[in-house]
């Protein structure tokens, strides 16, 4: 089976990551995530399902990530790097992201940050959003924390 290509340089982009850096590339710091149903009330219950995590490495002001993701109820239709107030509060948007349109797959891209963006990483208050196809406020969520 052939993939696309994005879906291709979204493989091989978690193999790289998965490897670890090289010795060369020991300064840039590693952040991970573990993507699950965002905060929800009492009638939203059984509507955000899924899990799943992302990595990201900061490479100078760019920030790469990478992930994967399954058990949504409805497909994902988009994705974000945002930039919450705090750790574990919602915020605004910071880039797009690419995703998989489906209940499973894989959340990719990468951001330029600037200093305050690179401040609230180092925070804990990046993350990533999943959007699913009835809660395009965001299904699954994933607060980015240094390794």
């Amino acid at each position: 089976m052939r993939f696309p290509t994005p879906v291709r340089a979204a493989l091989a982009a978690a193999g790289l990551i998965a490897l670890g850096p090289p010795a060369w590339a020991q300064d840039n710091p590693t952040f991970e995530g573990r993507l699950s149903p965002r905060p929800i009330d009492g009638r939203m219950r059984g509507q955000l399902t899924g899990l799943g995590e992302v990595t990201a490495v900061l490479e100078g002001s760019e920030l790469k990530i990478v992930g994967e993701f399954a058990g949504m109820r409805t497909p994902a239709v988009g994705a974000t790097l945002r930039r919450g107030v705090t750790a574990g509060v919602a915020g605004p948007t910071v880039a797009d992201l690419e995703v998989v349109r489906a209940t499973s797959g894989l959340v990719y891209g990468s951001a330029m940050l600037d200093r305050s963006h690179m401040d609230s990483l180092e925070t804990g208050a990046l993350y990533v959003q999943i959007d699913g196809a009835e809660a395009e406020d965001g299904t699954l969520w994933g607060f980015l924390i240094r390794n």
